[in-house]
């Protein structure tokens, strides 16, 4: 028991008040949540269900260990719920001061955490291997450079979807979910206008992003790279994305009071 950890992300704050607990997060919004388990709560201070509800919201992270505690502690919890706690409780979170400008370095930082070390693993390894078979250095630089890619366009996505939630819903809005297998911004709740505005930025600047580097391009690898990375985005505005999802969302739609990281994510 004593290994049970709960991380709670910067700039988030939890207030209790008896069974009721308040969650206050500039990036999204004030969150407020009932315990209806029974006290007393896990090691790591908080019920089992408001710990999940930090977890699943992008509010905190915690180990591996540490979720499959929690989630065994809800006892019903559904299978999606189980999903959504491992993907958003193991996410490292990223925010940004006040304003814009400080959204783009906040991104590539981001970013660079999360893949930049993938990245330079595999071009550093295609490099050696064409170096060893005294290949073309125009081919070398070529191949080595198309990793990269994937990091420049996907900051051009996430950092639209950022601009876009901090222009229409204050200075302060948002902050980036980042794993080894996805990225996602969170944000508060909003209009589905809003919203929608919100999730086509990301695809259109990744697509502005993947046109660019095709057009300036080394050669065949950046090429090829840089046109696949421009389909998955034109697959962005598609029913098949969390994205294309928010995007096509309908006039009529009442948003979720809670934060929602999976309405611009990759």
């Amino acid at each position: 028991m004593s290994q049970i950890r709960l991380i709670i992300h910067p700039h988030v704050h939890v207030n209790r008040s008896g069974q009721n607990f308040t969650i206050s997060d500039q990036a999204t919004v004030t969150h407020t949540v009932h315990s209806v388990v029974p006290w007393p709560p896990l090691p790591c201070g908080y019920p089992a269900d408001v710990t999940a509800y930090l977890l699943a919201n992008g509010l905190a992270r915690a180990p591996l260990r540490t979720r499959r505690h929690v989630i065994d502690a809800l006892e019903d919890a559904t299978p999606t719920e189980r999903r959504v706690i491992h993907r958003w409780g193991g996410s490292r979170r990223f925010s940004a001061p006040l304003g814009r400008i400080t959204v783009v370095p906040a991104t590539l930082q981001a970013i660079t955490h999360g893949w930049g070390v993938a990245a330079a693993v595999i071009s550093t390894v295609l490099t050696i291997t064409l170096i060893s078979i005294g290949a073309d250095v125009a081919l070398i630089a070529d191949i080595a450079l198309a990793p990269f890619l994937l990091l420049v366009v996907l900051a051009a996505h996430e950092a639209a979807h950022w601009l876009t939630a901090r222009s229409r819903l204050g200075p302060s809005a948002g902050a980036l979910l980042i794993s080894w297998r996805t990225c996602a911004l969170v944000y508060g709740s909003t209009t589905p206008r809003n919203k929608r505005i919100i999730a086509i930025a990301g695809p259109a600047a990744g697509c502005a992003a993947a046109l660019l580097c095709a057009l300036l391009a080394l050669g065949p690898a950046t090429t090829a790279t840089a046109v696949i990375l421009l389909m998955i985005n034109v697959l962005g505005i598609t029913p098949l994305t969390a994205d294309g999802r928010d995007a096509l969302t309908p006039c009529d739609s009442r948003s979720d009071p809670s934060a929602d990281p999976a309405g611009s994510g990759s």
